[in-house]
């Protein structure tokens, strides 16, 4: 038998098959199986698969009619041949050893499932993690972790993140969890499965450690306006509730699964239900008040986020925006008419340079790479962006 099966679900994805395919053989650990799951695809997806079957023998085609992804996953688990289960998105890629190192760690501790890290390769690359304690958990510390499965509510974040591509998993147990969840459900299917594994697993092991690479792809269904998407919630919504009878799921984590469908209503509002006024709740403008009046602003930050910033602040008008930096520390806008992109910043006439960006950890990067570059530290402005809902949560006493 072999040591890890790993399930990679395709569906139109040639355009980044090759680099997924390329992570997952030269992976370490050697001994593994690749179930390929070509889920009715109308491009070359099936041609590349087998291209890549004729040169490795440890890869698996499962060809089926196109179903969704939680029925890919579903015939992948059915054609699995090992213990051990983890899955690769077809547009995503690895780290050479990420299985050896999973490996590893399950077969150390004899846990039932091992938790990682992952880096999102965006406009730039941030690293999340599950936000509890690395480490070994047994019985007597599970009914905690559980509390935390959804979030971390001391740390108002996710606790143990939903990706199922940053994990390993014992097949028995998975089968059990992923077969639970139905062939419709479009939006939070991993987290679903996640939070119903962690019901019935007795040890889990947290790796504090970055394996995965999560490609942010334009072109996928979470990026698309979805004028039926609230129909879409109510189906995750409706799995929960299937699982409050469930002897491990507890009053506390019947509260954090309201408040991640409140999140969810939060994200169909701003980006999800393709509302012209998008992004309505996304950043909230009290940073205004902080802003001494009459300043001269360079946003840094080129993209839909900044954009935010910087109609709230043309709109507010007691200050100016005067430039745009972008994450390659380029100006790519201002006011001046005789700009140009390579310009330096020495030759712009600016009171702050405001970093408009939500992510805590990569704001302090940036920070320091602009005072690397010479811009005094008090001359930096950032501005904690706290998830609308969790304000609302604590005034009402949920944390």
């Amino acid at each position: 038998m072999t040591k890890v099966s790993i399930i990679i679900p395709v569906y139109n994805t040639s355009e980044y098959l090759e680099r997924c395919l390329d992570s997952v053989l030269r992976q370490t650990l050697e001994d593994i199986e690749i179930i390929c799951v070509n889920d009715g695809s109308t491009d070359n997806s099936l041609d590349m698969l087998r291209r890549y079957q004729d040169r490795d023998c440890r890869i698996k085609i499962i060809d089926k009619p196109n179903g969704g992804l939680v029925s890919a996953r579903k015939a992948g688990i059915a054609g699995a041949g090992s213990e051990y289960i983890g899955y690769v998105d077809s547009d995503d890629w690895i780290d050479d050893d990420m299985y050896e190192r999973l490996y590893g760690y399950m077969t150390e501790t004899g846990a039932d499932l091992v938790s990682s890290g992952y880096k999102y390769e965006g406009n730039y690359i941030t690293q999340h993690y599950d936000t509890v304690p690395e480490g070994f958990y047994d019985e007597e510390r599970m009914d905690g972790l559980r509390e935390q499965v959804i979030y971390n509510i001391e740390k108002k974040d996710v606790g143990i993140r939903g990706s199922l591509c940053c994990k390993l998993f014992k097949k028995d147990l998975l089968s059990v969890a992923q077969n639970c969840i139905e062939d419709s459900i479009s939006y939070s299917e991993d987290k679903l499965c996640v939070v119903r594994y962690m019901l019935d697993c007795k040890t889990v092991f947290i790796a504090r450690e970055a394996y995965y690479h999560y490609m942010q792809n334009n072109s996928s269904m979470v990026h698309k306006p979805n004028t039926n998407y609230l129909t879409a919630v109510n189906s995750v919504y409706q799995h929960f509730i299937s699982m409050y009878a469930h002897p491990n799921f507890t009053s506390s984590m019947r509260m954090q699964a309201e408040l991640y469908i409140t999140e969810l209503l939060y994200k169909g509002i701003n980006s999800r239900l393709g509302f012209e006024n998008k992004n309505l709740l996304w950043i909230k403008p009290y940073y205004l008040e902080k802003i001494p009046h009459n300043s001269k602003l360079i946003l840094f930050g080129a993209g839909e986020l900044g954009e935010i910033y910087k109609k709230q602040i043309l709109n507010d008008g007691r200050s100016s925006v005067v430039a745009v930096m972008d994450t390659s520390f380029r100006i790519v806008y201002s006011v001046d008419s005789d700009f140009t992109s390579s310009r330096d910043l020495a030759g712009i006439d600016y009171d702050y340079i405001l970093i408009t960006v939500k992510n805590k950890v990569k704001s302090a990067e940036i920070k320091r790479e602009l005072a690397g570059r010479g811009v005094p530290e008090n001359k930096l402005l950032w501005f904690e962006q706290q998830e609308i809902f969790w304000d609302f949560a604590e005034a009402d006493g949920w944390i």
